[in-house]
């Protein structure tokens, strides 16, 4: 029997015009992390080019996501292709940015269309000084 698909998505606010950042959803096998979204599939709700969906999964921090026209709120999703564990979702901004807090919810679904809430919506500071990177546990 095939596993279910799971797809989690990142609902997002902030601040500021630019949202979102390269991501990692991992889950610990034993001693050390596995990255559950390298190279998956992502989408979003819009763009800004060349800031696309995919730069969330390709591991670089100085590429990212930007919503299209500093609207919010925008959503973008990775589809992990089966059912898995997710115990962090860690989200990295470029080094070089300023500090900025980011309001996010992240949910998931098996099927793609309905989605229930692994974390409700909270704001996230990114700081420079710890690496623009945040730690969203699930």
């Amino acid at each position: 029997m095939r596993s279910p698909r799971i797809s989690l998505r990142l609902l997002a606010a902030a601040t500021s015009t630019t949202l979102l950042l390269p991501l990692a959803l991992a889950t610990s096998a034993a001693a050390a992390p596995v990255v559950l979204s390298a190279g998956k599939p992502a989408a979003a709700s819009s763009n800004s080019s060349p800031y696309l969906a995919g730069n969330l999964t390709d591991g670089n921090q100085g590429t990212y996501w930007e919503s299209a026209n500093g609207a919010f709120p925008q959503w973008a999703q990775v589809d992990l292709g089966s059912a898995a564990t997710v115990e962090d979702l860690v989200l990295k901004l470029p080094a070089g940015w300023g500090a900025r807090t980011q309001t996010i919810t992240l949910q998931s679904s098996t099927d793609g269309s309905s989605y229930s809430t692994l974390k409700a919506s909270a704001a996230y500071t990114f700081d420079p000084a710890s690496g623009n990177s945040v730690t969203v546990d699930v």
